[in-house]
């Protein structure tokens, strides 16, 4: 017998830990047999989840991923006192380009 995360008494059963209390289900099929099952899909670049799957693979097909530090922009030590680059340019593998600047620290 073992304490799970939150105090509750656990025993092990085929290598699962299951709360004690449930000790009384003879396999775990009676314990979710009234559950309801959900599937769901996320994308793997912005975490996104949906319930259907061809909205998340247009998701993650949408998102740029390929891409390059064309130019960066620092500001001197007395002006910016901030090792990261004040602007960085992206460009693509269409070369296509992009600024982003920096706003405040994370």
């Amino acid at each position: 017998m073992t304490i799970g995360i939150v105090g509750i008494l656990m025993t092990q059963k085929n290598n699962i830990l299951i709360p004690r209390r449930f000790q009384k289900y003879k396999t775990l099929n009676k314990l979710v047999n009234n559950m309801k099952e959900l599937k769901h899909y996320q994308c793997e670049i912005c975490k996104t989840v949906y319930s259907d799957a061809f909205e998340c693979r247009c998701c993650e097909e949408f998102h740029i991923t390929k891409l390059k530090i064309h130019s960066k922009q620092y500001l001197g030590y007395k002006n910016d006192r901030k090792e990261f680059p004040n602007s960085i340019v992206l460009i693509d593998n269409h070369g296509r380009k992009i600024k982003y600047n920096r706003s405040n620290d994370i």
